[in-house]
C-alpha cells in the first residue's frame, strides 16, 4: 500500500478502558492497512493508558492531556495527524472490517467529494432501542436532495446544513474527510462539551463542503447510559450553546432562512431542560424553561411538561392517563 492515501484515525477517549480494546482492535482488523491511529486521552483516571500500551503496533500513537472535552481532544489529535484523509472513531464504538477500504475507494473514484459519511448499526444500551442510523433519522435524510453516483453511494446536492437539525444522521465514527477540508473549515468548537460534531457539520454545510454518503453499515455504534449524548441538564445546555453558535454562523453567512429552521430545535432543547428540572423537582427553573420554550411555539408536549412541573414528576403516569398520551415525543430521562 505504498502509494495508497494515508488515513489518520482520530480517537479521543475518556474513562472508556472497558471499551477501548475492542474499538482499537476494530482499526487493527481493517482490510485497509495504510493508517495511523492517534489516541488522545482526555485526562482519563482509569487504566486507559495500560490498555493502549497492550497493542504493539507502531501505527498507534498515544497522547494524554488534561480533561478539556471531546472537541479539544479531537483538535489535538488532528494537529498530530499526517494523513491525506481523516477518519473519526469514538472509544465505545467499532468499525466493520471494510470501513476504511470502502471509503478510500470512493473518495479516490470521486475526487470532488470532500466529506463522506455512512450508515451504522445503533445500539442504545440505556433504552434498549436498537436500529440503523439512517432509518432512525429518516426525517433528516428525507430532507436531503441527493444524486445516485452508483449503488448505495449518493452525492448530497441540497439540504445541508438545514437537514441536520431535523435529525442528526451523521455519526462521527462513519466520517472520512479530506485533511484540506478541515483546514478550510477550522477547528471544532472547544466551548462545547457535546453537540460539537453537529455544530461542525453545520459550519461545513455553510461553507459549501461537498458531502456524500454510503448507504451501507460501516460501524457498530454503542450508546452507554453515561454517554455524553444521554439526556441530562448538561446535554441540553450544551445543545442550546451549539444552537446559538449555529445561529451566529448562519447570520454571519447571510442565511436568515436557516435561522428560522432552528426554531423547533430550540423548543426541543428547552423542553428537554424542562423535563430534567421536573425530574429534579426544580419547579421554578422548570417554569422558566417552559417560558423560554414558548418563544419558539407550543405543542402538546409543552402542555404535558408544564402540567408535570405543576403537579410534580412523581405524578407523570397519572398525568399521562388523564391526557391519554404516550411517551414517543416526550423528552426522555
Amino acid at each position: 500500500m505504498k502509494n495508497s492515501p494515508l488515513v489518520s484515525v482520530v480517537l479521543p477517549t475518556y474513562n472508556r478502558s472497558e471499551w477501548l480494546q475492542t474499538s482499537i482492535g476494530s482499526v487493527l482488523s481493517q482490510t485497509y492497512s495504510h493508517w495511523k491511529l492517534i489516541v488522545w486521552d482526555d485526562g482519563s483516571t482509569d487504566n486507559t493508558e495500560d490498555v493502549v500500551r497492550l497493542f504493539n503496533d507502531e501505527r498507534i500513537r498515544y497522547f494524554k492531556g488534561s480533561n478539556k472535552g471531546a472537541a479539544y481532544a479531537r483538535n489535538c489529535a488532528i494537529e498530530n495527524s499526517r494523513g491525506d484523509y481523516i477518519a473519526f472513531l469514538d472509544s465505545d464504538d467499532q468499525w466493520l472490517a471494510e470501513k476504511l477500504s470502502r471509503q478510500v475507494d470512493i473518495l479516490g473514484k470521486y475526487p470532488f467529494i470532500d466529506f463522506l459519511f455512512g450508515n451504522y448499526a445503533n445500539f442504545n444500551l440505556a433504552s434498549g432501542i436498537n436500529g440503523t442510523g439512517f432509518t432512525q433519522n429518516k426525517k433528516g435524510m428525507d430532507n436531503l436532495k441527493s444524486r445516485l453516483l452508483e449503488k448505495d453511494i449518493f452525492q448530497v446536492i441540497e439540504g445541508m446544513p438545514e437537514s441536520l437539525f431535523i435529525s442528526n444522521f451523521i455519526a462521527t465514527d462513519t466520517v472520512m474527510v479530506k485533511r484540506q477540508t478541515l483546514i478550510n473549515v477550522g477547528k471544532l468548537n472547544e466551548n462545547l462539551r457535546n453537540s460539537e460534531d453537529l455544530e461542525y457539520w453545520w459550519r461545513m454545510g455553510l461553507k459549501g463542503i461537498k458531502f456524500a454518503y454510503l448507504d451501507e453499515i460501516l460501524i457498530n455504534r454503542n450508546k452507554p447510559p453515561d454517554s455524553l449524548s444521554s439526556p441530562s441538564l448538561a446535554n441540553y445546555q450544551n445543545c442550546l450553546s451549539a444552537l446559538d453558535s449555529c445561529r451566529a454562523e448562519a447570520l454571519k453567512n447571510g442565511r436568515i432562512d436557516l435561522v428560522k429552521r432552528l426554531k423547533d430545535s430550540y423548543r426541543s432543547a428547552w423542553l428537554g431542560l424542562l423535563r430534567q428540572y421536573n425530574i429534579q423537582g426544580e419547579r421554578r427553573k422548570a417554569i422558566g424553561a417552559f417560558v423560554k420554550s414558548c418563544k419558539y411555539g407550543m405543542n402538546w408536549v409543552s402542555c404535558f411538561l408544564i402540567t408535570e412541573a405543576i403537579f410534580g414528576y412523581k405524578n407523570t403516569d397519572r398525568i399521562k392517563r388523564l391526557m391519554k398520551i404516550g411517551l414517543r415525543n416526550i423528552p426522555v430521562q
